[in-house]
């Protein structure tokens, strides 16, 4: 339980934190709009969603 308690903190902190993927997502919705910017936003969290559980099962 810990152990996904810690991921949900450090997924969290990742997600809210200006980096590479938010500044383009905070980019492509001002020159394309919020409806053709919500395909990107989910392929973005849905990636590093997966690439944290791979890593929370162990697979390096």
């Amino acid at each position: 339980m810990s152990l996904l308690l810690a991921m949900f903190g450090f997924s969290l902190a990742m997600s809210i934190t200006p980096g590479p993927v938010n500044m383009v997502i905070i980019s492509s919705g001002v020159n394309y709009g919020f409806i053709r910017t919500l395909p990107f936003v989910s392929g973005a969290t849905i990636g590093f969603t997966l690439l944290l559980a791979a890593m929370g099962l162990g697979l390096y």
